[in-house]
């Protein structure tokens, strides 16, 4: 553009001087990031207290300067904001800028909202500190005012100085917002209705409940705990009724649901773009790799065998990763004091150690003689590049803790303890065969720019909200460790509990109220900052295999009969067991729920007083299940040789028995026969354990809901990938395991009360393993650490990201593919995009009164949304009056009169807009123009729940039935429900679950299956152990635990070492359970997306 005049001139350059546009525009953007990043750390610094004065005073002075700096930088931002080009294209006229215009609109703009935010707190303060010495009339008086203190949190904008100009962090997420914000506000209705009931449920099961401590005393008290239930959190885990744990399993199994919604939404938002970022760079430079030059000399000889081209290179290799293993298996073993008895054993593994450190310490130099034959790493200086290469350096740490050790080397003390904790970098060595953090370092650098865009709005709100919290509960009595120091002391303090917050943890949470308040906020955004590394590297590593490693489809050959089986008593006998009879589909009914019939009793048998007054009744379900499975054992016997698995094998009975179901079939049922025919025997002696073996028919339910199998194709079928990762997963296991066992084997703080000290959970490395897994998985139930434990479970929140999103994106996407494969395979018609329509009825426009009720109803005119919005406002605030009449103080304030007049009045509409809509039914599409249909729709339901607890409640009172006041007012919640006639958002996600229905359905019998059989394993293990507090004397209370395990809340943790290795089984197993249907619906928001799409199109 022409420059006006010499001041233009100067004005445009400071424009673009300030903008970084120019050659000189750097210098002054590296100072002020820096600057900035140092006034966020001296700001947290300054809430500890202890240091010396003088240091305060250092804080106070950079304040000083980084207000004037940023405030000149204001002045000259405002200043040369007429040549800012967004808004000079904006306001300016017939080819002139208007200066005046174009400042105004920046004044009011983001970025210069942001720079004010930064520097009139301090202003602010400087006018209030005034203020309050002149009221005091005397000079030099300093008073900290706590509104001084909420001022500084500002201090924090500076931060947001970054946004836009240097990153677009949160620039993202506003466009994921805008672009999704239909689905966000149906989404968010939806789960804010289930939160609403689930609240009230917990209100009604737990406000008498001494052990709360009056945590839930009113509705609006119970939300904020309920809805960290369904983020899969149970602080009070330990403390509930009966009531309360059946409702905590019901929301334990809603809350994988509606944390997948809300990732599948942004998880999709950041997928999208992130492949918008990949199509800009697609002009990206190809780091091109130099190839070996083999001449057949000895040095490229040696190449060939180290690096596996020869079949003794491949032996080779396999001979170096036996040594490694064994080597990390060494190490861990001596770490556990009581192997010492076991001297041969040990001086085996030592002996093991030395001949390491020379089979290792001959391949380093043989690799860095071969390495030679590559161009880019010959000569002198290019083994000096070598030298400088990561596994180079893994070579070299393999070895030189050894020589330091041996030859006294070390230039600092170092404890023995450490010098061996360094074995375990030799697993990194098997990165030269595997390839595994070569992958992961290309995935993360492929999509470096989303992942720093989300780090940097991550680090934001974790600043932010720590600052927050300390100023709300640093006064708060409840917030106190066990070791006396309060958790929110200082902001450094706060970082560590709001760490855990931020990634969906609540390890704390009696907070005051306006905490839960941001507790909760912290919770909701922890579902965004989630989801993104699961969209992201769960979609980067899913590319990967698919680039490199082809997925090879089985071909399911079912060998076909050459002739039709002649129709004798044996097919006769075949078809009724398959269930291809009337007979036999009812005979396989019956089995089904004669399973779920057993679990019950095997559940039941371990309660002493229900075993007592029902014995008989459990003694009759056992022997009619026996019996019942006994005849379908000895019919499929029978009918083998007409099965298509033995059909055209010898011996197909034979075969049959050796099955795998067979074998079940043979295991539920031979211990009761065994205890008739030899009884008081060996069987009797083991009685209880061998009636853990009738929970096996629980596998049976994959003849007719295929999950096990189809699990085992996932896995068939993502082999290679999941490999990868769990070696991954394994490594970081093992180094987080062997530093925590460093770092707190002298922790003698005890957190939980129970006895067990953190460092007799630490005592070793295989001790450490168990906690060390759950942590990576993502949950905290032990938070007492010391510093640097602290600090290593920081790592551990960032690498439990990925350890959960990549295999969760593996599994979820495998077994949403074998799902519809199994489908197929069966015939069956995919319900999806099927919608029944419905015929329009000729009379729909005959200007009855049932039609002018409906158009009313309807917002198809102006009276229709005028009534709607009536409507929403009326159930909203008939909702408010129900949680604020629940609080006991405000019901006494206001008095039960007033809540029973509105009830009256409410109840009263409800029932009108009742009678009215079945009045209109005929002209409702959503009824299916039947009045029958809207009856028995959910609507309908609905519309009746919102009526009927009012009538329920006068019936009551009038015939003098005693009734808990809690119910009706449950009841009430459920008009929540009646606002999906104005949404319609239950109907999206209606769409979204049919869409995965298959892969649900088969997840929810395979998670039925691990939840029963793990909850029976710790009843078994940790039954008596003192340390769980009797969490699994009874089976009933075990299906309770282990359902809260299984949503990834650990609210018990000090088990027996077999119990210990059990829940590091079930940590994997709820990644897996995880993710398969998180993924799922992630991939049903996709196609509801695209769907969504078209419509706009259209």
């Amino acid at each position: 553009r022409p420059c006006w005049t010499t001041m233009a001139s100067l004005r445009h350059r400071v424009h673009r001087f300030l903008d970084a546009k120019d050659d000189y525009g750097i210098y002054f953007v590296i100072p002020s990031i820096l600057l900035i990043i140092l006034n966020v750390v001296c700001f947290i610094l300054d809430s500890v207290e202890g240091f010396d004065p003088a240091i305060y005073q250092i804080f106070d002075s950079l304040e000083t300067f980084s207000v004037f700096f940023f405030t000149v930088e204001y002045i000259l931002r405002w200043w040369s904001s007429a040549d800012d080009p967004e808004h000079l294209m904006i306001h300016a006229k017939n080819n002139q800028p208007d200066a005046f215009m174009t400042r105004l609109r920046w004044t009011f703009s983001f970025y210069s909202l942001v720079d004010l935010a930064s520097i009139l707190p301090y202003y602010f303060e400087l006018y209030s500190l005034y203020i309050t010495r002149a009221a005091c009339k005397g000079d030099g008086v300093y008073i900290d005012l706590p509104a001084s203190q909420f001022l500084r949190i500002f201090r924090l904008f500076r931060v947001m100085r970054l946004e836009g100009r240097y990153l677009e962090a949160f620039t993202v997420f506003d466009d994921i917002y805008r672009d999704n914000k239909v689905l966000i506000f149906k989404s968010g209705f939806v789960g804010s209705a289930v939160w609403v009931i689930l609240s009230g449920a917990n209100w009604m099961a737990e406000r008498n409940n001494p052990a709360m401590d009056g945590r839930f005393s009113s509705i609006a008290s119970s939300s904020y705990f309920t809805l960290c239930n369904l983020f899969g959190e149970f602080p009070l885990v330990n403390d509930r009724t009966a009531l309360g744990k059946i409702i905590a399993v019901f929301t334990s199994a809603i809350a994988c649901a509606v944390f997948g919604i809300f990732t599948g939404i942004f998880g999709n938002g950041f997928e999208e773009h992130a492949a918008k970022k990949k199509k800009k760079e697609s002009n990206d430079e190809t780091e091109v790799v130099s190839e070996p030059v083999l001449c057949g000399d000895v040095q490229s000889e040696l190449f060939r065998f180290l690096y596996g081209y020869t079949d003794v290179g491949r032996m080779y290799e396999k001979a170096m990763i036996l040594v490694i293993v064994c080597n990390v298996l060494g190490f861990v073993l001596d770490s556990m004091q009581y192997m010492n008895q076991y001297k041969t054993l040990m001086v085996f593994f030592e002996r093991i150690e030395d001949i390491s450190v020379i089979v290792f310490t001959c391949d380093y130099l043989m690799r860095f003689y071969a390495v030679g034959v590559r161009p880019d790493y010959k000569g002198f200086f290019g083994r000096v590049r070598y030298f400088g290469t990561f596994y180079s350096i893994v070579d070299l740490l393999a070895i030189l803790p050894f020589y330091l050790s041996t030859f006294d080397l070390w230039p600092f003390e170092v404890n023995i303890s450490f010098i061996r904790s360094l074995r375990l970098l030799r697993m990194l060595k098997l990165e030269s065969y595997v390839k595994v953090f070569t992958i992961f370092d290309d995935i993360l650098l492929n999509n470096r720019d989303v992942l720093a865009v989300s780090g940097f709005a991550a680090t934001v709100l974790w600043i932010f909200f720590s600052s927050i919290m300390y100023l709300l509960e640093r006064n708060n009595p409840k917030l106190v460790g066990p070791d006396g120091k309060h958790y929110y002391a200082s902001i450094p303090d706060a970082m560590w509990p709001t760490l855990l917050n931020l990634c969906g943890e609540v390890p704390l949470c009696d907070y005051s109220p306006l905490g839960k308040v941001i507790s909760g906020v912290m919770g909701v955004l922890a579902v965004g900052t989630f989801a993104i590394p699961i969209g992201i590297l769960g979609n980067g590593f899913e590319e990967w295999a698919t680039e490199r490693y082809s997925k090879k489809e089985e071909e399911e050959s079912h060998s076909q009969e050459a002739h039709s089986p002649q129709e004798n008593f044996v097919f006769y006998v075949r078809q009724f067991v398959e269930g291809r009879t009337i007979l036999g589909g009812i005979f396989e009914q019956i089995l089904f729920y004669l399973i779920f019939a057993t679990v019950f009793q095997q559940s039941m048998d371990t309660l002493p007083d229900f075993k007592k007054q029902h014995e008989n009744l459990l003694d009759y379900i056992e022997l009619i299940s026996v019996c019942v499975f006994t005849v379908e054992y000895v019919l499929r016997l029978f009918s083998a040789p007409l099965d298509p698995l033995f059909s055209n094998k010898e011996y197909p009975r034979i075969r049959f028995v050796i099955s795998f179901y067979a074998i079940i079939d043979f295991l539920t049922i031979a211990p009761y026969y065994w205890t008739l025919i030899y009884p008081g025997g060996l069987v009797d002696k083991y009685d209880e354990a061998l009636r853990m073996l009738r929970l096996l028919r629980l596998l049976k339910m994959d003849k007719y809901i295929p999950s096990i199998t189809l699990i085992d194709d996932v896995f068939r079928e993502n082999s290679l990938p999941l490999a990868v990762t769990g070696f991954a997963a394994t490594v970081f296991w093992l180094i987080f395991s062997t530093l925590m066992w460093m770092t707190e084997k002298n922790n003698l703080l005890d957190p939980t009360e129970n006895g067990v000290t953190m460092a007799q959970r630490y005592k070793d490395v295989p001790s450490a393993m168990s906690y060390t897994l759950i942590h990576l998985s993502g949950d905290y139930p032990l938070i007492d650490y010391s510093l640097a434990g602290k600090f290593l479970c920081f790592l551990m929140c960032l690498f439990a990201v990925g350890i959960v999103s990549i295999p969760s994106g593996i599994i979820a996407n495998g077994f949403t593919d074998v799902a519809l494969k199994e489908r197929k395979r069966r015939g069956m018609k995919s319900q999806e995009n099927e919608e029944a329509k419905v015929q329009e009825p000729p009379y729909l426009n005959d200007n009855s009164i049932a039609s002018k009720i409906q158009i009313m109803l309807s917002p198809d005119d102006d009276t229709g949304v005028w009534f709607d919005n009536l409507m929403l406002y009326f159930i909203g605030f008939d909702v408010v009056m129900v949680v604020l009449e629940s609080d006991p103080a405000i019901r006494a304030q206001i008095g039960d009169s007033f809540f029973s007049s509105l009830e009256g009045v409410c109840g009263m509409i409800f029932t009108v807009l009742y009678v009215l809509r079945v009045i209109a039914a005929p002209y409702d599409r959503r009824a299916g123009y039947s009045r029958t249909g809207y009856l028995t729709s959910f609507f309908g339901t609905a519309d009746l729940l919102a009526f009927l607890p009012f009538y329920l409640e006068c019936y009551w009172t009038a015939r003098g039935v005693p009734y808990d006041f809690a119910l009706p007012r449950f009841l009430r919640l459920l008009r929540v429900l009646q606002w999906e006639h104005y949404t319609e958002a239950f109907t999206l996600i209606d769409d979204v679950f049919r869409a995965s229905k298959d892969t649900l359905v088969a997840t929810s019998f395979l998670a039925l299956i691990i939840w029963v059989g793990s909850a029976y394993g710790f009843y078994l293990l940790d039954r008596g152990n003192p340390a769980v507090g009797g969490a699994f004397d009874n089976i009933p209370s075990s299906l309770y635990y282990t359902a809260i395990f299984l949503s990834g809340e650990w609210g018990q943790v000090d088990f027996s070492p077999l119990g210990q290795v059990l829940a590091c089984c079930l940590v994997v197993a709820g990644i897996g359970l995880y993710s398969i249907p998180v993924g799922a619906l992630f991939d049903a928001f996709a196609e509801v997306l695209d769907e969504k799409d078209k419509e706009k199109e259209d």
